[in-house]
C-alpha cells in the first residue's frame, strides 16, 4: 500500500488536504482519496483500475472525483435550502438565475471550483 499526501490553500484561507492511498484489489488496484478541510474529514472517494492509469500525475482522477463529489453535495445543499426558504418544490427558469447567483456567492463552491482548476 502506498500513501501520499497533497495539501493546498484556497482563496478563502481554507486548508484542504488529500490523503491518497493505492490499494491492491482482486482484479487490479484502486486509488482511495480522503479529503480534509481544516483537518476535518469531508469525504472519501475511490477509483478502481484493472491495468494502469493515464493520468498526468498520480491520483489526479481520484482527487478530482473527490472534489466533484464535494462540489455536487454543496450545490445540492444550497439548492435544497433555497427551495425550503422560498417554499417551492421545483426550480423554474425564472428562479434558476437566482440560484446561480447563490452558487456564485457561496465560498465553499468557489473553493471547490478553484481546487478543480488547480488539479487540471
Amino acid at each position: 500500500m502506498t500513501i501520499k499526501e497533497y495539501a493546498t490553500v484556497s482563496n478563502n484561507n481554507s486548508v484542504y488536504r488529500f490523503v491518497c492511498e493505492t490499494v491492491n484489489t482482486r482484479h487490479g488496484f484502486a486509488h482511495k482519496v480522503t479529503m480534509f478541510r481544516h483537518n476535518y474529514e469531508i469525504l472519501t472517494h475511490r477509483v478502481n483500475y484493472l491495468n494502469r492509469t493515464w493520468e498526468c500525475w498520480t491520483y489526479q482522477t481520484a482527487i478530482r472525483g473527490a472534489i466533484y463529489t464535494a462540489l455536487e453535495a454543496e450545490q445540492n445543499r444550497v439548492k435544497e435550502h433555497y427551495k425550503e426558504v422560498n417554499n417551492i418544490s421545483r426550480i423554474t427558469a425564472k428562479r434558476k438565475a437566482e440560484l446561480e447567483e447563490l452558487y456564485n456567492n457561496n465560498q465553499a463552491i468557489q473553493a471547490y471550483n478553484e481546487l478543480l482548476e488547480l488539479t487540471k
